[in-house]
């Protein structure tokens, strides 16, 4: 059992987390795990310049009486020589859920997927997931098994034949208004270099612009 289980294995402890609870849980882990006392970080933070995260901020901190901001997991992620990211991430069999959102709640494992860039949440846009990865990854492609691939390749093209369907629908329509217009224009007196453009047109889209009444046929 790692030092992040055992902490969150307490009868005390909920077994479902939100995400402050999962950054100070992961912070309190790591900081034990190297054998540190909350004092020991403090002095190791006042090092690196940051005398304003003190031993009082940081017991509050995880016993949840204030939230740990960006900034201070950043500074304790210094101090403690690891990566932000450790504090977003969890033992993947984790015998808990991380509560994301009021009412949504998602497995260790998709979690951590989720927040170091390898997968969207459920129901989320891979496309979009995969156009605004984290940079610095690599990650420039969806994530996924083949099957789920393949259904987000099938979802993608339906959408394009729908947008493809709607423009051909409005082009239809806008080549049927042209082409109820063309009897006029038949028996308008037009230059000739207008009524050359109009035949040319006409026959781009299979229809043939009637003769004036008093002209030959050839």
């Amino acid at each position: 059992m790692t030092d992040f289980e055992a902490s969150v294995s307490a009868e005390s402890a909920p077994q479902v987390l939100g995400p402050n609870a999962v950054v100070v849980e992961r912070m309190r882990a790591v900081r034990k795990a190297q054998d540190l006392s909350v004092h020991d970080l403090v002095e190791r933070l006042a090092d690196i310049g940051r005398n304003d995260i003190t031993a009082n901020k940081i017991w509050n901190m995880q016993t949840g009486r204030v939230k740990p901001t960006f900034d201070a997991v950043l500074a304790i992620a210094n101090a403690l020589g690891v990566s932000p990211l450790t504090f977003l991430t969890v033992p993947d069999d984790a015998d808990l859920s991380i509560e994301i959102a009021p009412s949504v709640e998602i497995s260790p494992a998709r979690f951590n997927a989720w927040t170091t860039g390898a997968r969207p949440l459920p129901g989320g846009d891979e496309d979009l997931f995969a156009e605004h990865h984290p940079y610095g990854t690599g990650l420039t492609r969806r994530q996924g098994t083949p099957e789920e691939r393949a259904q987000a390749l099938v979802t993608r093209l339906s959408a394009r034949l729908a947008e493809a369907s709607q423009v051909i629908t409005a082009l239809e329509t806008e080549a049927a208004e042209f082409s109820a217009g063309v009897g006029e224009l038949a028996d308008e007196n037009l230059p000739e270099e207008q009524r050359r453009a109009i035949n040319a047109l006409t026959r781009s889209l299979g229809m043939e612009l009637p003769t004036e009444s008093g002209d030959e046929q050839a």
